[in-house]
């Protein structure tokens, strides 16, 4: 009898086994009905088509896990040179599985691709690579005359771009490395960057003085080389050039008048500015070195060229004893320091 009853408590569990199967295979059989998409295990992303030529479309395809991916994914070449950003879904997370079109630009060079997305599952980011079958690296060349100016004369600027084209502006340095300006190349006016061949004037200054200068030309290709310098940063070409029958050279003077000065009297202010200008406030320090004011110079910009007289009017409340002015002077990209005593 104690047989029978074991075998009777068999054939019924076995007959739940099957009614949990069936009760199974009737909901996952209703949600494929549905359209529920049930949440992957594991984070995949596939590329169609990969390999993918520069220049069209390839699809993105997500399959998120159930704590979801960001909502922006980013592309890298070879992992380590930002290109641009893939935007996935409207919310902070994207749970649902999606589909997402970008386009190649036509100048991304042959080589493997990386999309980065974050992946809450795990907490951290996932890479995965694709293949752009595109154009050759180039690099950017660049040619300057004449190499001896006379200032208030023009120099031709030819730059023949690379892949990644060059920067529209360009800018000028004494040989020192003492800035001196900038223009831009004439591109496309909406752009920073250039990458068609372009020629470009610039006219020296009549008050540039005699000596060597160089216009650095950024060209956005060379730091996709693999040879180390391709380091995520663009890399620059010096084109010098010597500028003749320009302006005498000329240092920052400043004279105080009278020193002393009597408190509540006006203190002279004559200023000769060098060659490259000073800024156009001069501020004041007690002896201890404790900030007291700044004088506004009434220069036209930022930057003071020409002569100027100003004048400032000692505070009553100034104690007697000695001060300092300084002013900042381009020639030496330095403060420099003019003292007087308050009497």
């Amino acid at each position: 009898m104690e047989i029978i009853n074991i075998a009777f408590e068999k054939i019924i569990i076995l007959g739940e086994q099957m009614r949990n199967i069936k009760i199974l295979s009737l909901v996952c059989f209703v949600a494929l009905l549905s359209g529920i998409v049930l949440a992957a295990d594991q984070l995949t992303i596939t590329f169609d088509p990969n390999p993918v030529n520069a220049g069209a479309t390839m699809n993105i395809v997500v399959s998120p896990t159930a704590n979801g991916v960001s909502r922006y994914a980013y592309v890298y070449y070879q992992n380590r040179i930002y290109e641009t950003s893939v935007y996935l879904c409207d919310t902070s997370k994207c749970y649902q599985s999606l589909v997402k079109s970008l386009n190649i630009p036509a100048n991304w060079i042959n080589g493997d691709y990386a999309l980065s997305v974050y992946d809450y599952s795990v907490n951290r980011s996932k890479i995965f690579y694709f293949y752009v079958d595109g154009p050759e690296l180039t690099l950017a060349s660049a040619s300057l005359s004449p190499e001896v100016v006379n200032a208030g004369s023009a120099l031709t600027l030819s730059v023949v771009p690379g892949i990644k084209g060059v920067s529209k502006s360009v800018p000028i340095y004494k040989e020192t490395g003492i800035y001196k300006t900038s223009f831009d190349l004439p591109c496309a006016i909406n752009s920073s960057t250039c990458y068609n061949p372009v020629t470009g004037l610039f006219t020296v200054p009549t008050n540039w003085v005699n000596g060597r200068y160089y216009m650095e030309i950024q060209d956005n290709s060379v730091k996709y080389l693999a040879n180390g310098s391709g380091n995520g940063t663009s890399s620059t070409a010096r084109l010098y050039f010597t500028v003749v029958n320009g302006a005498e050279p000329r240092d920052l003077s400043v004279v105080l008048t009278p020193n002393p000065v009597s408190r509540g009297s006006a203190l002279k202010i004559d200023i000769t500015p060098g060659n490259e200008g000073i800024y156009s406030s001069a501020y004041v320090y007690d002896s201890a070195g404790r900030y007291k004011t700044s004088i506004n110079l009434n220069c036209p910009t930022y930057r003071c060229y020409d002569p100027k007289t100003v004048y400032y009017t000692i505070p009553t409340t100034w104690t007697i004893g000695s001060y300092t002015m300084k002013i900042y002077d381009y020639n030496t990209n330095s403060y420099k320091n003019f003292p007087f005593n308050v009497i």
